[in-house]
Order: C-alpha cells, then sequence, then structure tokens
C-alpha cells in the first residue's frame, strides 16, 4: 500500500447510504429507477467491453488529442505498425484551417513573446497555445499512488491570453515559426527587449556606496539620540 492509503476511491453504484436518498441507482430511459429488486438483475445484465475495444477508443482518443487537448509525450501512434510513414519530427499532421490566414504574423520580442491575435483563426491561436503547455509529472506521479490530484493540474499551460496578444515564453520563437510555416505563414519579430544601456540608467547606485551612506545616517541619528539623554 503506498504512504497515505490509497487516496480517493470512486464510488460505485448501489451503495447503501446513497441509495436509501434515491441517489447512485440505475434509471430507464424515462430517467426513473429501477424498482430495488431489479437494480442488481439490470447490472448483471450488462455486457462487459472487450479489453481491446477499451484499447482501440484510448488510442483514438490519444491520436485526436481530444482527451485534454494537449498530446502525450509517449502517447500510442497509430502509425506504431509502420514506423517509416511518420513525419520526421514525429509530430502529428496538421490542422487543416478553411479560414483564411494573413501572409504575415506580427510579433513582439520583450519579456515574452507577444503574438497579434488580429485575422488569427480560433484554430491556429489553440495551436499556439498547445506551443506552451506541458504534461504535468507531478500529476501522473500522484495518480500512480493514488494520491488526490484534486490541486494538482494535470497540463501546466505557460501562455497567457490578453485581448489583442498571446504572451507566449521567449523559448517558443523557434516552434510558432515552424507552425506558421506549415500554414505558409511568415513571422514577424520586433524586438523591444530593454537594452543594456537603457538599464545602466535605471540601476540604483552601488550597494557600498548606499551601504555607507545609510550607515552614516544612522551613526548621526545615534549621536543626537546620545547627546539628547546627556542633557
Amino acid at each position: 500500500m503506498p504512504r497515505g492509503g490509497f487516496g480517493n476511491l470512486i464510488a460505485l453504484p448501489l451503495q447503501h447510504h446513497p441509495r436509501q436518498q434515491g441517489n447512485s441507482v440505475f434509471i430507464d430511459q424515462q430517467l426513473k429507477p429501477y424498482p430495488g429488486d431489479e437494480q442488481w438483475t439490470y447490472l448483471a445484465s450488462l455486457a462487459r467491453i472487450d479489453p481491446a475495444a477499451v484499447e482501440l477508443i484510448a488510442r483514438e482518443a490519444s491520436r485526436e488529442d481530444s482527451i485534454i487537448g494537449v498530446r502525450l509525450a509517449e502517447s500510442v501512434d497509430e502509425q506504431e505498425a509502420a514506423p517509416w510513414t511518420r513525419l520526421p519530427s514525429g509530430r502529428p499532421k496538421p490542422v487543416a484551417i478553411t479560414e483564411p490566414l494573413p501572409p504575415r504574423v506580427h510579433s513582439v520580442f520583450a519579456q515574452k513573446l507577444f503574438v497579434e491575435k488580429a485575422g488569427l483563426p480560433s484554430p491556429l491561436l489553440n495551436q499556439m497555445k498547445r506551443l506552451a503547455a506541458f504534461q504535468n509529472p507531478e500529476f501522473y506521479k500522484r495518480q500512480s499512488m493514488r494520491f488526490s490530484t484534486a490541486t494538482t493540474p494535470r497540463v501546466i499551460a505557460c501562455a497567457e491570453e490578453l485581448p489583442q496578444h498571446i504572451g507566449l515564453p521567449r523559448g517558443c520563437a523557434i516552434s510558432l515559426e515552424r507552425l506558421l510555416r506549415e500554414y505558409a505563414v511568415s513571422l514577424h519579430i520586433e524586438d523591444k527587449q530593454i537594452s543594456l544601456i537603457a538599464m545602466r540608467a535605471c540601476v540604483r547606485p552601488p550597494r557600498r556606496q548606499w551601504f555607507s551612506r545609510r550607515v552614516s545616517s544612522i551613526g548621526k541619528k545615534n549621536c543626537m539620540r546620545r547627546i539628547f539623554l546627556l542633557i
């Protein structure tokens, strides 16, 4: 048993106390609960799903990125039987976008990479956000140990949604340029980083000078206090 127990367990249907309140029971097509003596009969009549069918459903959902919207790092590819047909990058094929796209996307390179959203369709904006999202390993670690994941996010998203821009980490610039190139769109980056000269103008005086002035002012205050006490 892992440290801390099994964590939160999934409540099964037909529990005694919830059934007394009319909850946790099977219902018919009219949303009415089956009679009490037919609950277990209905459960026994349900056929089990073949494990191969479950794996097929999970593989299809992972392939289409329809589980949580972010592709797993080690997901099962439908082309695993023929790995020579995969793209050289190992990434899925780009999503078909029917909306018109601008020939160039403007962005500003500062504390983040701010990309203008004007004229960009929602599917392309979502793909941009996915560039700055990744699976949280702590979530799967806690999940495998049956710990609670209520306060642990499954996906860590680093993209910032702004009224007219999308803020991405600056390290996503190359990935963003590669993504836009797949749709024949160029990326224009305007460098707005603070120059070293401007930074030096905003820097405080050296700490040694500031500390010496601070010590001298404190010494003057202490001298005045001593004179006051002597008087």
